[in-house]
């Protein structure tokens, strides 16, 4: 798999999110330093590694281990020539399909993860195509409903097999993500200036909110400003109750007061708090006076209050 491949399939992204140590960022942008100069892995030790990267053989070696461990990275040690070697050669390749990393349950912040984006209906208050709209049908099977997207997809392009494997699954990804008459109408307006389907679903809100932009048909600056007002106000409100009743909370509803307001979207946040409100006695107040600024959600992201 090419540098180019790992970065179509978000593997970039991907890391960012780990947040991996300092040591293991340095230690995996080594590595693909070689990949990006035509070498596949490269032949080292520990303790050549360590003084290449300035760290200590120690960190360099626990590491390499947790690296190894989640599949970032693969080590084929070479045989001791005697008991007291200890500084063994080792071949280290990075491993460039994010879709084999092991990071289900580990290196994923506790309170954090990687979520496709909400449904978005905006696109339904622009000129959208009615010919897409009037054939589209809910109840098409999953197969049928892909093929309509890779078929406006390929217009004007050539694919090879694995390529156009590729577009396949990631259709499959955003359909379940994303209305598709939306899907339609971005592929249709911005044509070869999406190289890719993971291209699209990981810059989604990018090609949206430039297609609308671009239509001058809904005013998105003022209706961002509009929330942004509303969630500052609403995380001002977090702030002054834990204030006034810090000391009649436990620490678990210390944390879910905690984490709306550091989150990007707490309205919507506090939609899925309220759902489990019966665990929180001391914040019966708190939801009863606050449940009114609440962007209620469905299961699949969509907002259906606004």
């Amino acid at each position: 798999m090419a540098i180019s491949d790992f970065f179509k399939s978000s593997g970039f992204k991907l890391l960012a999110l780990l947040k991996l140590s300092d040591v293991e960022y340095s230690i995996v942008l080594y590595i693909m330093n070689t990949v990006v100069s035509g070498l596949d892995q490269i032949i080292t030790n520990v303790g050549e590694l360590a003084d290449s990267l300035d760290f200590s053989e120690e960190d360099v070696s626990k590491s390499l281990t947790s690296l190894a461990e989640i599949n970032i990275v693969n080590i084929k040690y070479a045989e001791r020539t005697s008991p007291d070697d200890e500084k063994s050669s080792m071949r280290i390749n990075l491993v460039l399909e994010p879709k084999l990393w092991r990071i289900q349950t580990q290196k994923i912040p506790d309170r954090e993860a990687v979520v496709y984006n909400f449904k978005d209906n905006r696109l339904k208050k622009v000129g959208i195509d009615a010919e897409e709209n009037s054939n589209f049908d809910e109840s098409i099977h999953h197969k049928t409903t892909v093929e309509r997207i890779i078929s406006h997809f390929v217009v004007g392009r050539s694919f090879d097999e694995k390529e156009l494997a590729a577009a396949e699954n990631a259709a499959y990804n955003l359909i379940d993500t994303h209305p598709v008459d939306q899907i339609i109408i971005i592929i249709k307006y911005f044509g070869r200036r999406i190289p890719t389907l993971d291209l699209l679903i990981s810059s989604w809100n990018h090609y949206l909110e430039t297609y609308l932009e671009e239509h001058h048909n809904v005013d998105l600056m003022s209706a961002r400003k509009k929330h942004q007002i509303l969630d500052m106000k609403f995380r001002s409100t977090i702030v002054s109750y834990i204030n006034e009743f810090s000391t009649e909370l436990n620490q678990e509803e210390l944390n879910v007061l905690n984490i709306l307001m550091k989150h990007k979207y707490p309205r919507r946040q506090l939609f899925w708090a309220y759902q489990a409100r019966s665990k929180y006695p001391q914040l019966e107040r708190f939801f009863k006076e606050n449940s009114s600024v609440m962007l209620p959600v469905t299961s699949s992201g969509s907002v259906f209050k606004k």
